[in-house]
């Protein structure tokens, strides 16, 4: 990358993290990177910087943490004079004042576009059964993930990935696509097509009520709610009044359960237990007990009890 080549790096999660360590080690460092301000969190609720704030400052990368992206943030951008503006996971829509501080902005979309626009599209594409997501890099708008595709890569989805394995996966993809887009700006104008708005889908932040378990549900789908949010916030349910997080399922069969067997214990194994659903049985391996550490069913027996007969709801 030409020296007076200017980037300004917009990130704040783990996954933005990631993405700003590949492309320092790969010559296109930021200029400044802009994240979000330090928030409460865990159960001290001490307040944690976000990842892409620790990584800056570990590499000393200059990094603003702006209450709004007003007008204070707006002038030092612009005392920036970049080239580029990259947009990653930062957290909230960049207007266009900030927008219009560079001739180009690119983002990084761990979906295919125009679906799963949104903060949680690796979440909802494992919830909702798909076979298959992917990359997208595209220039960013106004809009939420609306802007014009760049370019794309496919990645599958396989039956026991978790949202940490894909996340993995497309991290890397992610990082290695976006280095290719930033080499290709500098020898010629980068490709775009406008995103289809009839074929747009959201996957909005996942709420404490979506990750209840439906014991209504077929324990295909179920398995896949345990998997689209392991290893957190986790599903979960009540056994005995108290809070249990399932952390890794199968499903097996495909008995038909009426509404009053749905969440029934109907087999206990001494490494798993299996629940009636709507359609077939889901089989726990392993679970987060309320207040403990996540454990395998065989663990959790060895100081709980669980009853054929009862129920989880």
């Amino acid at each position: 990358m030409s020296e007076e080549k200017k980037i300004i790096y917009f990130g704040s999660s783990e996954y933005a993290s990631y993405i700003l360590a590949h492309l320092k080690d790969s010559g296109f460092c930021p200029n400044i990177v802009v994240t979000q301000p330090p928030k409460p969190a865990g159960r001290g609720l001490k307040v944690k910087e976000t990842p892409v704030a620790l990584f800056a400052h570990s590499q000393k990368i200059k990094c603003f943490s702006f209450p709004s992206l007003g007008e204070e943030a707006v002038q030092k951008i612009e005392e920036v004079s970049a080239q580029i503006i990259i947009v990653v996971a930062y957290g909230k829509i960049i207007p266009k004042a900030i927008l219009d501080t560079a001739p180009l902005t690119l983002a990084v979309h761990p979906s295919l576009l125009p679906k799963y626009r949104g903060a949680a599209p690796i979440n909802w594409a494992i919830i909702n059964g798909e076979k298959e997501t992917g990359i997208t890099i595209f220039k960013v708008n106004e809009r939420m993930d609306a802007g014009d595709i760049i370019v794309q890569e496919k990645e599958p989805i396989y039956e026991n990935d978790t949202f940490l394995s894909l996340n993995e996966r497309l991290k890397e993809k992610g990082a290695s696509l976006l280095v290719k887009v930033l080499k290709m700006s500098e020898k010629e104008p980068l490709p775009s097509i406008v995103q289809d708005e009839d074929k747009a889908t959201f996957a909005p932040k996942i709420r404490k009520e979506d990750c209840r378990i439906n014991w209504y549900l077929p324990a295909q789908r179920i398995k896949d709610l345990v998997r689209g949010l392991y290893p957190k916030p986790a599903a979960f349910c009540f056994y005995q009044n108290k809070v249990i997080k399932v952390m890794e399922a199968q499903a097996q069969g495909e008995d038909v359960f009426s509404k009053e067997e749905a969440g029934k214990i109907i087999e206990l194994k001494k490494d798993s237990f299996s629940i009636a659903t709507a359609k077939g049985a889901l089989i726990v391996k392993r679970l987060k007990a309320e207040g403990k550490k996540e454990m395998s069913v065989k663990e959790y027996l060895c100081g709980h009890q669980i009853k054929i007969g009862g129920y989880l709801k």
